[in-house]
């Protein structure tokens, strides 16, 4: 049994698995490239818009950049470790694990499929800001003269600490996006198990944030969009802070709860 669950645990830690991390960490490199680096040579001494806050990714002022990475992100989150357990059942080599124990299996591969997919957001959103850091002078950011953002309780939550601490605004929205990116992971997850199709499992989740933020812009007051939420500065209004944790707890619920039954139904009953 302990050397199955090894083997599971590094197949799923195996760079074919990798894929989301690394094409999020292009498209921020690329953000890096495009909008960094020509904003650090513009740098005169005088204007202060272009700040380490102002110009990181998860702010919505280069709109091109903020939108495709966070809109691309539940399809990166897909990419991971969640089709692994879709591929197990599609080749048969899940036999070979599950004979030593299937709930070892399918919480390593849960375990393992969140947390690389809050890293898929995480990693590419901290190489961006530690770039913006390294490049921008790193001044607080004020109501007054940071004219070209509008940081206000509608579009961004923690606002009066963004304006105190920006950091630590800017960590919460690092994690925040993690945990929204490692729900998709689960999503796609449950969606492969389902149907063992593995275009399904990582198709849906890029499905169904599209789909959610189209219906936000139409009813910002029924429905949130996740990909929206993750924006530092949102371009919809977004749900209080208390709603969208219960919210994001509950999905959590329908979805580990979702894959257990499907799992359950597929390889233990």
């Amino acid at each position: 049994m302990e050397e199955a669950g090894g083997l599971n645990a590094k197949r799923l830690l195996s760079p074919r698995y990798g894929w989301g991390v690394f094409f999020a960490t292009v498209v921020v490199t690329a953000h890096i490239a495009f909008a960094l680096l020509p904003d650090s040579r513009c740098l005169d001494g005088v204007r202060i818009d272009k700040t380490t806050a102002l110009s990181w990714i998860g702010l919505n002022t280069s709109p091109t950049s903020t939108q495709c990475f966070y809109y691309l992100l539940p399809l990166f989150a897909a990419l991971g470790p969640g089709r692994a357990i879709v591929e197990d059942f599609i080749t048969g080599f899940n036999r070979h694990l599950l004979q030593r124990g299937p709930w070892r299996y399918l919480c390593q591969n849960l375990t393992v499929t969140f947390l690389v997919g809050m890293a898929t957001a995480v990693f590419a959103l901290t190489v961006d800001y530690l770039f913006s850091w390294l490049l921008l002078p790193d001044i607080q950011s004020d109501l007054i003269l940071d004219y070209g953002i509008s940081v206000d309780p509608s579009y961004t939550y923690f606002t009066q600490l963004f304006f105190r601490h920006a950091l630590g605004t800017i960590v919460i929205y690092i994690v925040l996006a993690g945990l929204i990116t490692a729900g998709f992971s689960l999503l796609g997850a449950l969606v492969g198990l389902v149907s063992l199709n593995l275009y399904a499992a990582m198709a849906t989740p890029m499905v169904v944030s599209l789909v959610l933020a189209t219906a936000a812009t139409s009813l910002p007051k029924l429905i949130a969009s996740p990909v929206a939420i993750m924006i530092t500065d949102s371009p919809n209004p977004l749900p209080q802070f208390s709603s969208f944790v219960i919210g994001l707890l509950a999905c959590y619920l329908l979805m580990f709860g979702g894959i257990a039954i499907a799992f359950w139904r597929r390889a233990v009953r």
